[in-house]
């Protein structure tokens, strides 16, 4: 009897250490997560998450990086100083040619919309011909006007690279160019300057938002993965159920979002993290390799990791 108690007791004290042990990250993880963010809407669960605990709560380290340009965040991204982005299909695709082992884990949700200068006379898109669009060469910016373009038929349009983005804000405002796009919320502020909406990544049916991780991370730090996504989820539901209103103040400081741009989502709502579609997948890869910026087209299982 002694014996089999004796047995009984060792299996219980395993089962309680099995089981304690599925909670606790692997001790091997490098938990700090460096992950850039652009200044757009995208960026707001992120910065939720932070600020009311919720990767504290999952004992996840976040450490965000905010940029204004593509082209600067990228930068960043191949000289190391990233694990982590929010990005898009274009750089995605731009990343793999150049030997990046960053992967999607998400689509993000970033409206991006195209705008006239306040004195543009043309108020839609039927005869807006021979004109000149602000935007980012070899980028998402251009992947989405040339949709557009595409889309609409439009003629003789005049690509005008202008990297930065509240340059481009400033530029379109002071009727410098005819037209350009631009991300939410600095869109909507654009529209409050006088400017006129045109159309949107959501009119051409194109999602190109995603959320990148370096794919050795995704390897090594399964547990801190998983608590990312339950902080990041627990953001979205917070956002859908209470409104970000509360948390202006630290939303707009850390995003450098204006009061005016600010007021402009204030009933945005989120979804869960979650895989792009496929097809979005495909248009942006088909659209590099066509400017061959890319040598290849890149398989949708290339590019994406699913730790679900």
């Amino acid at each position: 009897m002694k014996f089999k108690k004796l047995i009984v007791i060792a299996i219980a004290f395993s089962l309680i250490i099995a089981t304690s042990g599925c909670n606790q990250k692997n001790e091997s993880e490098n938990e700090t997560i460096n992950l850039g963010l652009m200044s757009d809407t995208a960026a707001i669960p992120i910065v939720v998450a932070d600020a009311l605990g919720f990767f504290k709560e999952e004992n996840v380290t976040v450490n965000t990086h905010i940029f204004f340009s593509a082209v600067d965040r990228d930068s960043a991204l191949q000289a190391n100083e990233l694990n982590s982005t929010s990005s898009d299909l274009i750089s995605v695709g731009l990343l793999k040619e150049a030997g990046s082992s960053f992967q999607v884990i998400s689509k993000t949700e970033t409206e991006y919309k195209l705008l006239s200068s306040p004195e543009e006379s043309n108020n839609t898109l039927d005869n807006f011909h021979n004109k000149k669009i602000g935007l980012s060469t070899n980028t998402l910016m251009e992947f989405l006007v040339d949709s557009t373009i595409e889309k609409y038929n439009l003629l003789d349009i005049e690509k005008v690279n202008i990297p930065k983005m509240p340059t481009r804000l400033e530029m379109l405002s002071n009727n410098q160019i005819h037209a350009a796009i631009l991300p939410e919320p600095l869109a909507s502020l654009s529209e409050q300057q006088g400017s006129k909406i045109f159309a949107s990544n959501i009119d051409i049916d194109l999602f190109p938002g995603v959320l990148l991780f370096e794919s050795n991370f995704l390897e090594d730090n399964p547990s801190t993965m998983e608590s990312f996504k339950i902080a990041y989820n627990k953001a979205v539901d917070f956002i859908n159920d209470n409104g970000i209103q509360d948390l202006g103040p630290q939303i707009k400081d850390k995003l450098s979002f204006s009061e005016e741009g600010f007021d402009t989502f204030k009933d945005i709502k989120f979804s869960y993290l979650s895989l792009p579609r496929e097809d979005d997948i495909s248009s942006a890869m088909n659209w590099l390799y066509q400017k061959e910026l890319i040598s290849k087209i890149y398989s949708f299982d290339e590019l994406t990791y699913d730790f679900d």
